[in-house]
């Protein structure tokens, strides 16, 4: 059946009439959203000790012996099997369009889509099902963004008035992952300057602000050690005047949060949870980047990154005219021990 994304609430709360639910349509932030609030409220239901694993295109087209395998295995105790699907690289129904005509008792699986045009054999196979439910998710309007955007600063402190949204999306356009990041450079911005007001004038000079961008590139080269790159993004820095101890200062705060999540780490705290426990945050598009370094940068190697920071910060200071060499130097050592 066709369903209505207002109505998911009244959907879950009478699961047991449905074995599917799909998600689709041109926004893709909502659409990852509605999925994993789904999978988690369903979920939340069950007592099953382990995580189920998201299963994709290719595991209900060619390779669907782990479908079965997953929709047989009936969860401990009673309660419902939860299975994500991920279809964002196909319109094709696959072995689904068997499920509904002889659906498991207890057996939910919840699909992910990108557009699909009416006539393909997903969105007509679910849609004409009586058990499953197809959700399409359209493009937000200005006033779902305006919305967006002021509750992202008000859960952080802070405000923002009806026209600095508006600049907001005019600058980056109207997918809510591009613009949480924008939203998280202009938090970060504004929690160094403490300001509770994001005003126009910082809208314009964060979002404007290239070269804080490349700052931010050349920390993760850096850090992931793609040397290369890490040396290209000196390069495009230096061009728009950046000066050896800016790369030190740069350099040096990065490291400090891959050591602080590196300790906590090592303490047995999970790494998402010491992300979302430091000060600044990182950023939203850069999570699984970060997270990889943590991987490449235990703490006694982040101990000697500092070390060859301190002794590059005190070189340039006493040999001024030899600071490119330095950086490039100091660059060029760090990146290329990342995977040592």
């Amino acid at each position: 059946m066709k369903g209505n994304i207002k109505e998911l609430g009244t959907y879950l709360e009478n699961i047991n009439k449905y074995s599917l639910i799909m998600f689709y349509g041109p926004n893709g932030y909502s659409i990852e959203e509605n999925y994993k609030k789904t999978f988690d409220n369903l979920k939340g239901k069950n007592d099953e000790p382990f995580e189920v694993q998201e299963l994709i295109s290719k595991n209900i087209l060619t390779e669907t012996d782990i479908f079965y395998q997953q929709i047989n295995s009936m969860p401990y105790g009673g309660g419902n099997s939860v299975l994500k699907i991920n279809l964002l690289e196909t319109e094709s129904v696959g072995c689904l369009k068997d499920f509904l005509k002889t659906p498991i008792d207890g057996v939910k699986i919840i699909v992910k889509a990108g557009q699909l045009a009416p006539r393909s054999s997903l969105r007509k196979n679910i849609e004409k099902s009586p058990i499953a439910i197809s959700i399409p998710i359209y493009e937000d309007s200005q006033r779902d963004l305006n919305l967006f955007i002021k509750d992202f600063f008000k859960i952080n402190n802070f405000s923002i008035s009806n026209s600095g949204c508006l600049k907001i999306s005019s600058l980056i356009g109207n997918d809510k992952n591009l613009i949480k990041n924008s939203l998280e450079l202009l938090l970060l911005y504004s929690l160094q300057k403490r300001e509770k007001d994001i005003s126009e004038s910082a809208i314009d000079l964060v979002l404007r602000d290239e070269k804080l961008l490349q700052t931010r590139d050349l920390c993760n080269y850096v850090g992931l050690g793609n040397v290369k790159k890490s040396l290209q993004s000196v390069h495009k820095l230096r061009l728009q005047g950046y000066q050896p101890v800016q790369f030190i200062n740069a350099l040096s705060s990065h490291f400090q949060k891959i050591h602080n999540v590196s300790i906590k780490r090592g303490s047995g705290i999970p790494i998402s949870r010491a992300m979302q426990e430091l000060k600044p945050p990182v950023f939203f598009k850069e999570k699984e980047s970060f997270g990889k370094q943590v991987h490449l940068w235990e703490t006694k190697k982040t101990e000697k990154v500092f070390s060859i920071l301190n002794n590059a910060e005190k070189e340039i200071k006493n040999s001024v005219n030899l600071g490119e060499l330095i950086i490039n130097d100091v660059v060029l050592r760090i990146s290329a021990a990342a995977k040592k």
